[in-house]
C-alpha cells in the first residue's frame, strides 16, 4: 500500500475536488477546514511527483516489497502518530482484555 504525503499534483485543485453549492455553517470546523486547507495548499505541496514515481517503481520492483510504504516526511509522521495512538489504546485496554483471557 503506497501512502504518499503531499506532492505537487492537481489533487487539491478545484476541479479535482467535489464542492457543494451550499456551505453549512455547522460543518465549518470539519468540511470547511478541509476545504480551506486544500485552497491554501494547492500547488504548494512539498513533494516532487517525479521522485514519488521513482519510489513507486523501486517498491514495485522489490523482491519482497513492504506491505505499507509511507512516502515523504508528512506521510511518515501521520503513520507514526496513528501507530502511537493504537499502541496507547492497546496498553490502556490490555488489563481489561487480559482479565477475560484474551490478551495474555
Amino acid at each position: 500500500m503506497i501512502e504518499p504525503g503531499f506532492f505537487r499534483t492537481e489533487f487539491l485543485a478545484g476541479g479535482s475536488l467535489g464542492r457543494v453549492r451550499r456551505e453549512i455553517a455547522d460543518y465549518a470546523a470539519t468540511v470547511g477546514a478541509v476545504r480551506e486547507f486544500a485552497d491554501g495548499h494547492d500547488g504548494a505541496q512539498p513533494g516532487d511527483p517525479k521522485q514519488l514515481a521513482q519510489v513507486i517503481l523501486e517498491v514495485a520492483a522489490a523482491e519482497r516489497p513492504p506491505e505499507r510504504v509511507p512516502i515523504d516526511a508528512d506521510a511518515f509522521a501521520r503513520v507514526e502518530a496513528k501507530n502511537a495512538a493504537v499502541a496507547a489504546e492497546l496498553a490502556a485496554w490490555r488489563e481489561v482484555a487480559a482479565v477475560r483471557g484474551f490478551a495474555g
